[in-house]
């Protein structure tokens, strides 16, 4: 191998990157290591990431049946406020039934007679 004079032009400043040190200063070596480090924390956080989507993904699956349940039961008690208001033939406007004091919607609901026993 043949060094490059001081002050002649050398073959890295044609490519304009640091030329590399081999042999006692770790070169290629210490290189291709320092690489398969990386490599190994690289898999780790693509794993670690994939975890977390996993666990985010549950979490969406999870709150999603929680919406759908919430929403359905919803349904049913409008089916059910429909009932009882056709039953009953209160027609209120439920809008402003839903601004109605207890007394108000109490005083519109037939009475029942309790029996003594």
């Amino acid at each position: 191998a043949r060094r490059a004079k001081e002050g002649s032009p050398s073959p890295e400043g044609s490519y304009g990157g640091a030329s590399l040190e081999l042999g006692a200063y770790g070169g290629i070596t210490s290189e291709v290591e320092q690489l398969k480090r990386d490599r190994l924390l690289l898999l780790k956080e693509v794993m670690r990431l994939r975890e977390v989507q996993t666990t985010t993904s549950d979490e969406v699956r999870r709150l999603s049946a929680r919406l759908q349940a919430t929403e359905q039961f919803q349904a049913q008690m409008m089916s059910f406020v429909e009932a009882v208001q056709q039953g009953t033939g209160l027609s209120f406007n439920m809008n402003s039934g839903l601004n109605m004091t207890s007394e108000q919607v109490a005083s519109r609901l037939p009475r029942k007679r309790r029996q003594m026993l």
